[in-house]
């Protein structure tokens, strides 16, 4: 029973492996790997909702539809953009027309704004501004879910999803009533399970929200240190412009808004609870912030910052990529 979990959370090791030389050649390789890999599970997540084939939905399901933006960013960034970006798109759209999830419009949006963020010139006074005003946004929408749930009914309606509706908000009722310590609950001692009334069955069913689970463990307290979590790395992608190759940023970009979009699905979905899906979001995030981080000697000299030298003959070299002439230099004071 323990090797499907153990073998998804391995994935998490990924970024921590070293590169020496990697070249603009080489990332457009593998970009192009990545993105016809995320089209293809974004393809299956939509043949195992078909009914086509005997695929396992508990695997292949609308929460991994954060690989969207992986398929589109990196398809982006690989030699044939245009055929890479609409294989995604169209694999995207055959998944949304066999199950219409909200989870699909929700990544659609958060791509936009990632893109948006990323590529518009915005100071670290407004980077951090924006950062936390995401971050209360979440927070007050964790708060108002069952509120948002009422005024959601019409898309359930149109999806033909009533029960589902009815069941998440008996869930979430539920565990905003047993929170008794609103602070720190449990500490994470008590369960995180509520019962719900399925097919006329009373089950116990987790929270169905990231969120609400850690409310339920953790508290308030817990669900303002996971949102500042993705609020710092958004700071620290952002103020990394113009000290990495290009190429390098639009990646960390790409990996950083797709965190951030299945950040916001895990508010009516368990995202982070599930293995898989878990295990490729801690990956993204670690990628991205391994890309943009200071080398370990640049910290042993006291240097707050470097930049990349880009040389064409030998690509990006992440050992020999310091510069010290350049001490001294604060990277938040890019624009």
């Amino acid at each position: 029973m323990s090797l499907p979990l153990v073998l998804p959370l391995l994935l998490v090791a990924v970024p921590f492996f070293g590169v020496g030389q990697y070249s603009n050649a080489m990332l457009r390789r593998d970009s192009a790997r990545i993105s016809i890999l995320a089209s293809t599970i974004i393809f299956l997540i939509g043949v195992s909702y078909s009914g086509w084939f005997s695929l396992s939905k508990n695997s292949l399901n609308h929460e991994k539809s954060f690989l969207v933006i992986v398929a589109v960013g990196f398809g982006a960034l690989a030699a044939r953009r245009c055929f890479l970006i609409m294989l995604a798109l169209a694999a995207a759209v055959f998944a949304f027309l066999q199950y219409s999830a909200g989870t699909f419009v929700a990544v659609g949006l958060l791509g936009v704004c990632g893109y948006l963020f990323y590529h518009l010139r915005l100071g670290p006074i407004r980077t951090r501004v924006i950062a936390a005003f995401a971050g209360t946004v979440v927070v007050v929408l964790v708060l108002c879910i069952n509120l948002i749930l009422d005024r959601s009914e019409f898309y359930f309606r149109f999806v033909d999803k009533t029960d589902n509706a009815s069941t998440r908000h008996e869930i979430y009722s539920q565990v905003l009533a047993r929170t008794h310590e609103p602070l720190f609950s449990s500490w994470f001692t008590g369960p995180v399970s509520v019962p719900a009334t399925i097919e006329s069955k009373i089950v116990l069913l987790p929270a169905h929200s990231d969120f609400l689970s850690l409310f339920l463990g953790g508290g308030a307290v817990a669900v303002v240190i996971y949102v500042a979590l993705y609020c710092a790395s958004l700071v620290n992608i952002r103020t990394s412009r113009g000290f990495i190759l290009h190429e390098w940023y639009v990646a960390a970009g790409v990996l950083s808004t797709t965190t951030w979009a299945a950040f916001v699905a895990a508010l009516v979905n368990p995202i982070m609870f599930n293995p898989g899906s878990g295990a490729l979001v801690v990956c993204c995030l670690a990628t991205s912030l391994m890309i943009t981080r200071p080398t370990d000697s640049a910290c042993d000299q006291g240097v707050s910052s470097i930049v990349i030298e880009s040389n064409p003959d030998r690509g990006f070299d992440f050992a020999n990529s310091i510069q010290p002439n350049y001490i001294g230099i604060d990277r938040r004071s890019i624009k």
